[in-house]
């Protein structure tokens, strides 16, 4: 391997500078580029050069001179004489080398080198090399889409795992101002900001609205949804997952809180309270205080009484507890209340027990020959009802009230 030919003197050069020489070897890149290459080759010997010269230089050739790369080089000599080739580049970056065999052009950066190999199969496909991360990337542009990793895009931004092994993935720096909403109606723009929180992901539209994800987002909690988790209030909330548009807005709570539809929760004001799930449209709206509870429908505990509850179980749309205060509660249907402390109520409904055709409010059939009903010994007279009859048992006889309180004993005759 070695310098084939090396000449910087050509007739009608004389005194015109820069001076252009030209040079041509069957050494690698790599070896040309060692300092006193030159120095060493005999080819050069007599030849003058100096730091203004530049030099066309084809390496890679075979011993004829054929073939090969051709290169666009400067030099470099220090106090000692060693003469160094370097690669040309300006100083703003623009093109450094241009590699014929494989179409190549090196564009130079401070602090990195990119190497953008081209593809007859696409308008600018090809590698990507920087020396700053050590890292290979494929891309193509076709008619203004950017594929990454992939040959042939077929969305604007298109990501595939690249040559190197690196995955799809985008890595968004903290937006540390506040940002300006889009210009354009439609658009959507993509945050990683921290706001007054940990840090999570944003999209922010033309509105100013902002959905919000990320495990961090309010105290480790996920957000999917415009307004989600409200604009005020908000610091003592943790440990919460609200989807849906306004869903947990102005809210002000604790912990473990779970709200899923459009306005669930919305203007929930609990200084108290945790380990509430609200699912439906307006879902727990009015509920301002109170522990373990469940809203399970539209509107479902939305009074508009000052509603503190705990442990209530509201299911189905507009059920609801008809006074306040209340604890270990539920309903179940729609419209349904419950009006009183460890009540429960069923709305609506015939009450089938192992019976799938109901034909009164409470109508059982028998299991394995079992449908008998069992009452436990009543201490005193119940209360009289508005209406109707109320049973009881003494542990001998059966008992029935009405409402004027009469009372009636069911003696019969023993068996």
């Amino acid at each position: 391997m070695s310098i084939i030919t090396f000449q910087t003197e050509f007739a009608g050069q004389a005194s015109i500078l820069p001076r252009r020489g030209a040079m041509v070897t069957t050494d690698n890149y790599n070896t040309i580029i060692t300092a006193g290459y030159i120095n060493n080759s005999p080819s050069s010997r007599g030849q003058p050069v100096t730091e203004g010269d530049f030099l066309f230089v084809t390496y890679n050739t075979n011993f004829a001179g054929l073939g090969g790369t051709p290169d666009l080089f400067t030099l470099n000599i220090d106090t000692a004489g060693t003469i160094t080739l370097i690669p040309f580049s300006s100083e703003d970056g623009s093109i450094t080398a241009i590699d014929g065999t494989e179409n190549q052009i090196d564009i130079n950066r401070v602090g990195s080198v990119a190497t953008v190999s081209f593809d007859t199969e696409a308008i600018f496909p090809g590698t990507v090399q920087t020396t700053e991360n050590l890292t290979v990337n494929s891309y193509a542009l076709i008619a203004n889409a950017l594929g990454i990793g992939g040959i042939y895009p077929e969305y604007m931004l298109d990501l595939t795992t690249s040559e190197g092994g690196i995955q799809p993935s985008i890595r968004l720096a903290e937006q540390t101002s506040s940002l300006a909403t889009p210009g354009n109606a439609n658009d959507i723009v993509i945050f990683n900001q921290s706001g007054n929180v940990a840090g999570y992901l944003g999209l922010l539209d033309s509105n100013g609205n902002v959905v919000t994800f990320g495990s961090n987002t309010l105290n480790g909690s996920f957000g999917m949804g415009y307004a989600v988790f409200g604009s005020a209030n908000q610091g003592s909330i943790s440990n919460l997952v609200a989807i849906g548009n306004e869903s947990l807005a102005n809210t002000v709570g604790d912990v473990d809180i779970v709200a899923v539809g459009q306005a669930s929760m919305k203007n929930y004001n609990a200084n108290v309270g945790g380990e509430i799930i609200a699912v439906g449209t307006s879902s727990g709206g009015q509920c301002i205080s109170g522990n373990d509870n469940i809203f399970l429908g539209a509107h479902c505990g939305n009074s508009g009484l000052s509603s503190i509850y705990n442990q209530a179980i509201l299911i189905g749309s507009q059920a609801d507890c008809g006074a306040d205060n209340l604890t270990n509660v539920g309903c179940i249907g729609f419209q349904s209340r419950i009006l009183v402390d460890n009540g429960f109520n069923l709305y609506g409904f015939l009450f089938g027990l192992n019976n799938p055709s109901p034909a009164y409010q409470i109508d059982c059939l028998s299991l394995g020959g079992n449908a008998a009903w069992r009452m436990d010994v009543q201490t005193g007279t119940p209360t009289a009802p508005s209406s109707g009859l109320v049973f009881y048992t003494d542990g001998t006889y059966l008992y029935s009230i009405d409402s004027s309180s009469n009372k009636i004993k069911y003696t019969g005759t023993p068996v």
